[in-house]
């Protein structure tokens, strides 16, 4: 079974399949992420650390948190999804309920996790959600994000019991495998080899990309990969061109930046780039936000659009 709905600028899925998978699927998304756990036998990865999920588990990820699905069987797996930005929320009640969503730098990527939501309203509201996806869409644009604001709400309501990343934890990354994944969240940008962090971290390649796989479920290369084009569809939303923010997202290859970007998106960077945002109040603002371009990679940008 398959319901989604494209309306209000967030996505909406309703799920049940019944295929098992060898392996955690890696990802992240550039948006928050609401999941709803009904049936199956599945666990997450995040941090490093499987946790087996029950029956009416909520998570609430902050966006570009990577985080993994692996499905142990082929009985039927049934969740919800709902993926959106701040945006989407009205702007008298977005200081409110973005206050009640979690942000990565201050949970180092432990989502917003509750256990027990069937005696709460969350699931009555998806399925709500499923009706309305079978509306026409202007029904759709309407109704949506109410539906939205009254999903977050009920995290608030709820009187379900908020799972602490201590509680979360029951092996915790590493003070080495922290420390390098935090490297590499603040110099992604930057040209990194596997041979110059085993070298600045006194470990071996192989002992770094095989601890590194355990705490994340990825390589060192694919989690740079990803970090840079989600970087990278920020800086094309801002009115970045494509070339240029391949270069400040640290890809030195343009052909190898393109063939990434179609894999993790499934489309062109093209189709991504907002021409209307080249103001350099947009371009201040998105490299104000992100706080990773060199000072060089800066002043090149701004030199350019002189």
């Amino acid at each position: 079974m398959h319901i989604s709905m494209e309306a209000g600028g967030a996505s909406y899925a309703h799920n049940i399949s019944h295929r098992q998978t060898e392996s955690f699927l890696i990802h992240n998304h550039p948006s928050y992420e609401l999941y709803y756990y009904l049936s199956g036998s599945a666990s997450f990865l995040i941090n490093g650390v499987e946790y087996p999920l029950e029956p009416h588990t909520m998570m609430v990820f902050a966006p570009n948190v990577f985080h993994g699905i692996r499905v142990q069987d082929d009985q039927p797996y049934d969740r919800h999804t709902l993926h959106f930005t701040a945006d989407c929320i009205s702007l008298e009640r977005r200081p409110a309920l973005t206050r009640l969503l979690p942000r990565a730098e201050k949970t180092g990527g432990i989502p917003c996790l509750r256990k027990n939501m069937e005696s709460t309203a969350m699931h009555a509201l998806l399925q709500e959600m499923d009706v309305c996806a079978a509306q026409d869409a202007q029904t759709q644009e309407r109704l949506a994000p109410i539906l939205l604001e009254a999903l977050i709400s009920t995290i608030a309501l709820s009187s379900a019991p908020f799972e602490t990343q201590e509680s979360l934890e029951p092996e915790p990354v590493t003070s080495a495998q922290e420390t390098i994944i935090t490297y590499l969240n603040t110099h992604f940008t930057e040209s990194i080899t596997l041979d110059g962090l085993a070298e600045q971290f006194f470990i071996s390649k192989h002992h770094l990309n095989r601890s590194f796989r355990k705490a994340t479920g990825t390589t060192v290369r694919d989690y740079l990969i990803h970090k840079r084009v989600t970087y990278v569809q920020q800086l094309l939303i801002n009115g970045v061109p494509a070339t240029q923010a391949a270069t400040l997202a640290g890809f030195g290859d343009y052909t190898a930046f393109y063939r990434a970007y179609v894999k993790r998106f499934g489309h062109a960077p093209s189709q991504d780039r907002n021409p209307t945002r080249t103001t350099m109040f947009n371009l201040h603002e998105v490299l104000r936000e992100q706080l990773v371009v060199t000072p060089d990679a800066y002043k090149t940008m701004l030199e350019e659009h002189d």
